[in-house]
């Protein structure tokens, strides 16, 4: 009786979201970063898409951080209805930005659109 949990967002978020452990998803090493061009096993459903299956219909608000870099890694892409929040592994709670080895990026999403009209808001007051 032993339970095991990643340290590092990608990997937890794979095992929560597949039911696998990470080791058999391929995530189990780091974290995705922005321009990485992998996420979530596209052969493995999500819980969404699962869910989906009995008649559920899933939304998810807050951070991604299982792939983005092609259109079919993202949440909506997976089995969610509807996605607010960001798809990099951290973003400034207000101006949404993420700056990393790679450069600046604004990061805010409202379903597929980058939402520039949440600029400045705080991301917990626009996620609740």
């Amino acid at each position: 009786n032993n339970y095991y949990v990643d340290p590092i967002c990608t990997p937890s978020r794979s095992a929560l979201m597949t039911g696998r452990h990470p080791i058999h998803t391929g995530l189990q090493h780091n974290v995705i970063l922005a321009p990485g061009p992998w996420g979530a096993p596209l052969d493995v459903k999500l819980v969404p898409e699962h869910l989906a299956g009995l008649g559920y219909s899933s939304h998810m608000v807050g951070k991604w951080h299982l792939g983005h870099h092609y259109e079919q890694y993202t949440p909506q892409n997976r089995g969610f209805k509807s996605y607010v929040g960001y798809w990099n592994g951290k973003e400034d709670y207000f101006d949404h930005s993420d700056l990393n080895e790679d450069g600046w990026g604004y990061d805010f999403r409202r379903n597929m659109s980058v939402a520039w009209d949440d600029y400045g808001n705080y991301a917990t007051d626009i996620f609740t």
